[in-house]
């Protein structure tokens, strides 16, 4: 989600009815599962183990929505267990279950479909927060650029001229490295520098002969 705009443009048309939809779905397929063993009468065993898997499964499916970041598919599942914790048990097995038996299991689904709910939630106030700490920071960083770009705009004419001239004159220094000096981009050639002359051995002799 980079902008509100973004959030309420894509989010609740298209992947809120979407997630909705993905969850109600997982949730009905576990209870037309439950319902097929209960009619099938496969007997109370079977009948209790399919029941205790399917909070699992609930559980197991929604935590992943959770982490993928769909928390509507989540709480559909979670709406789907309390639906199913407060209905009525049918079926030949429902008596050999009991009724203790009933009773932990509509517990367990409000339970797991309570932890749903928490994990949804957090979810969307991390997602929110993170949200926010990206635009914060998006902010920020524009701030910082639009700064750095009126600082360069202020640079005065002169400024810029003199800036020209320092460039021109390391240039020119460069070029005529070892000619001479350079005095505001123009290179002065230094005066040559006198040698001394060696006496040579006929100007010694006349010296001697004086």
């Amino acid at each position: 989600w980079r902008s509100s705009a973004t959030f309420f443009t894509w989010y609740w048309p298209s992947t809120f009815p979407r997630s909705l939809h993905l969850g109600w779905v997982c949730a009905a397929t576990l209870v037309n599962i439950n319902a097929w063993v209960g009619y099938s009468q496969f007997g109370p065993d079977i009948a209790l183990t399919a029941a205790v898997l399917s909070v699992l499964a609930a559980s197991g499916v929604a935590s992943v929505f959770i982490y993928q970041g769909f928390p509507t598919a989540a709480v559909a599942i979670a709406w789907g267990l309390t639906a199913v914790s407060y209905g009525t048990a049918t079926g030949s097995d429902v008596p050999l279950i009991g009724d203790v038996a009933l009773t932990g299991l509509a517990l367990a689904y409000r339970t797991v479909a309570v932890a749903i709910l928490v994990g949804a939630f957090v979810n969307v106030v991390e997602q929110a927060w993170l949200h926010r700490t990206a635009t914060t920071a998006q902010q920020s960083s524009g701030k910082s650029s639009r700064r750095t770009g009126a600082g360069r705009s202020r640079l005065s004419k002169p400024d810029a001229t003199a800036m020209a001239n320092a460039r021109a004159g390391s240039s020119s220094s460069r070029a005529v490295a070892g000619a001479g000096t350079v005095v505001g981009g123009i290179p002065i050639p230094s005066p040559p520098t006198p040698t001394a002359r060696t006496p040579t051995a006929s100007h010694s002799s006349r010296s001697l002969g004086r």
